[in-house]
């Protein structure tokens, strides 16, 4: 078959070309030669071995070819990517969970999208950058909307860790409230989150601004302020702890415990949330009026700020020592026992009066010069702090007017401390929301009216411990601004 080939070849070259005779079956017999030789096949295998590698080389570059490194170019698009409003959700009736939701947050209603990588996430180091940049610049979001914000009214602190599903809860009911636009709502992360980071600046009912802790336990895992493998287990006794030279074991806590950074991280972040608010934005450096205090499994009745605004302006006839002002309660609402024009006025007491507290530059000033008593007490709950803080350092301690019917409620099942059975955010949330509207011919009261309180303020109970470690004080101490004379 090869020598019929280089037959035809000799013969047809040979035509092409004026070649006859002789010269054309020298023609066919040096192609019957190359194309019999076996080197020539072997180079050939070769030659197409090489350029199969190169193809598959030349893709591979291809796709290598995106950059992932988290540059400033890729933190400004995540960080002021426009969105639309959380509102879009809710009026287009839109699923409530992430699990249950096939469409984006914030993007209203159901529709067919292009299915889209996840978002990246920043490396240690990039986010400890976004970090200080933030916290440096503290921008205020949409005051193109509603003017400067040294013009508001009220300034609510959210405190936000990685529960979104929560946080959309809670800022759905701040857009169904009346004066939002007359806010400013300042969200404090201790937890960098794109997907979080998105939805708060897709926020567009009111001013925003975010807040991070700079010592958060994501950007130290492994040393202090985080977890650091040389530190103590929680359990081990201090005599063994003393043998294994672990780095704290001279600092358990008075039941004999070391620290769990994941707990000490909330006290921390309160405390310093609280002093970079009133002393360490310089835009508000001249806001004296109430601050609101919430976290992020919070949800807030509708005439919350309605509330808010009515007992700040008629403070002095109500009570005008109260340094409190506390909107939330952990009571059940009910319509047959609920007095939504009340309010009672008692000394403030942790656990019941944690919820939707408010307190002015006056307050703060007297707490802030009490912060070696809260830095150094030991317990890692920053309310029984504040207590031992009120009781023990304060004089008068810190007393509350207290609203009868909750504007503030907790929908956090799925808390730090919860055990037992499955919990959804939704299921509080809906309570929450049947029970208000059950309420809601109530809600808005022209007047309140204040009603004796017989009830006794409990005695301090015992510190709950987890606060022994002297790097904690410290760490604590140093979050304290120091004020200029």
């Amino acid at each position: 078959l090869t020598f019929r080939r280089c037959y035809s070849v000799g013969n047809i070259v040979g035509t092409w070309f004026g070649v006859a005779g002789d010269d054309g079956i020298l023609l066919s017999e040096a192609c019957f030669r190359m194309l019999s030789s076996r080197l020539l096949i072997k180079l050939l295998k070769l030659t197409f071995t090489f350029f199969v590698l190169l193809v598959l080389v030349l893709k591979l570059k291809r796709g290598r070819g995106f950059n992932f490194e988290y540059s400033t170019t890729a933190n400004a698009d995540i960080l002021f990517r426009p969105s639309l409003p959380p509102s879009a959700l809710s009026k287009a009736g839109g699923f409530t969970t992430e699990q249950e939701s096939p469409v984006p947050p914030g993007s209203g209603g159901i529709e067919f999208v292009e299915a889209r990588e996840p978002p990246l996430s920043p490396n240690v180091d990039e986010i400890r950058r976004i970090i200080r940049d933030n916290n440096v610049h503290a921008d205020v979001l949409n005051e193109n909307l509603f003017g400067p914000v040294e013009n508001v009214s009220f300034v609510i602190v959210v405190q936000v860790h990685r529960r979104l599903n929560y946080l959309r809860k809670l800022v759905e009911s701040f857009e169904a409230a009346p004066f939002i636009n007359r806010a400013l709502v300042i969200f404090s992360h201790d937890y960098y989150d794109v997907e979080m980071n998105e939805f708060v600046r897709s926020i567009r009912f009111c001013r925003v601004m975010q807040i991070f802790y700079p010592d958060n336990v994501q950007i130290s895992p492994y040393k202090f302020p985080g977890q650091d493998p040389l530190d103590c287990a929680r359990d081990i006794d201090k005599a063994q702890a003393q043998k294994e030279k672990c780095l704290n074991w001279d600092s358990p806590d008075r039941y004999g415990h070391y620290r769990e950074a994941s707990l000490t991280q909330i006290k921390h972040h309160w405390w310093w949330k609280i002093n970079y608010v009133f002393d360490g934005i310089p835009r508000l450096k001249n806001y004296s009026d109430w601050v609101l205090l919430l976290e992020e499994d919070h949800y807030v009745s509708p005439d919350f700020l309605y509330t808010f605004d009515y007992i700040v302006r008629n403070r002095d006839n109500l009570c005008k020592h109260c340094q409190v002002i506390t909107l939330g309660s952990y009571n059940q609402l009910n319509r047959r026992n609920t007095q939504p024009n009340a309010l009672s006025v008692m000394l403030w007491f942790s656990s019941h009066h944690n919820m939707g507290m408010a307190i002015n530059r006056s307050t703060w000033n007297a707490i802030r010069s009490c912060g070696s008593n809260f830095c150094k007490y030991d317990d890692y709950n920053w309310d029984w702090s504040l207590l031992h803080v009120s009781r023990q350092c304060m004089n008068p301690p810190l007393s509350t007017i207290v609203v009868s019917t909750p504007r503030v409620f907790h929908i956090g099942d799925c808390g730090i401390h919860h055990k037992g059975q499955l919990c959804t955010v939704d299921s509080s949330a809906n309570t929450v929301v049947t029970r208000l509207k059950d309420l809601k011919p109530q809600l808005f009261p022209q007047n309140f009216f204040l009603k004796l309180s017989n009830r006794r303020s409990p005695k301090l109970p015992a510190e709950y411990g987890g606060w022994g470690d002297k790097r904690d004080h410290q760490l604590c101490m140093k979050n304290i601004i120091v004020q200029n004379v």
